[in-house]
């Protein structure tokens, strides 16, 4: 699965750089779960988040959130808002 995770972090990547980007899924586990058993779909999940929030601490901190259920979501602090998102979610997932 790491080329997978390489690929949704590629594309992440294309997104982000986008001056409009305020949220993006990725690795969605639906995609993967006739292929793959769900232990590494959550163990790729989480390298991805890794990936992610390392890149944003670095390039864009108090940014963006990243959080992880179904796929991995990254967003704004107000589009996390608009979803109705907990302030205390958002400050636990906001990648400083």
């Amino acid at each position: 699965m790491l080329e997978i995770v390489n690929e949704e972090f590629d594309m992440f990547m294309q997104d982000v750089k986008e001056p409009s980007f305020v949220f993006g899924s990725y690795l969605d586990e639906t995609d993967y779960e006739d292929e793959y058993c769900h232990n590494d779909i959550h163990e790729a999940m989480h390298t991805l988040e890794e990936k992610i929030e390392g890149y944003l601490h670095i390039n864009y901190p108090n940014k963006f959130i990243v959080s992880s259920g179904w796929c991995v979501h990254v967003m704004t602090p107000d589009r996390a808002r608009q979803s109705r998102i907990t302030e205390g979610t958002i400050e636990r997932c906001l990648v400083k």
